[in-house]
């Protein structure tokens, strides 16, 4: 893959590898500091996390021994032409590649040609895989 080195340049690959001129793609971005990862669909609220995110189970698994996790934002967005639907794993995992290659140019084509359908920030949310064991010793 060409790391490109402008939004207009990076939105011009993704759209070729994608067939973005032929669909829509909606994926959200799970902002929680360090980690950010990308997944299919949309999330207009913290409750959907739980029960519409991949990318936020996925970060709940990894912080197990976390009642609460503090989330920055998530943004859901709707990027290409023609009839829109859920992102495919094929299409996640290139996206993320596109932005491994670049992050900053990346974030900026997202700013500049995607459409946020929703944003949900600052929020703190119930980890679905915490367990506390109340076990006294």
């Amino acid at each position: 893959m060409n790391t490109t080195t402008t939004p207009a340049a990076m939105l011009a690959a993704i759209t070729a590898a994608l067939d973005l001129d032929r669909h829509t793609i909606v994926f959200h971005v799970v902002d929680m500091g360090d980690d950010s990862p990308l997944a299919a669909g949309s999330v207009y609220d913290a409750d959907d996390l739980a029960d519409r995110s991949d990318a936020f189970l996925d970060l709940a698994s990894e912080y197990d021994s976390t009642p609460a996790l503090d989330i920055d934002s998530v943004v859901t967005y709707m990027l290409g032409q023609g009839e829109a639907d859920a992102a495919t794993e094929a299409e996640i995992d290139a996206l993320a590649r596109f932005r491994d290659s670049a992050p900053a140019v990346f974030d900026a084509m997202l700013c500049q040609y995607a459409d946020i359908l929703a944003s949900v920030d600052n929020v703190a949310v119930l980890n679905p895989y915490y367990y506390h064991d109340d076990e006294e010793a």
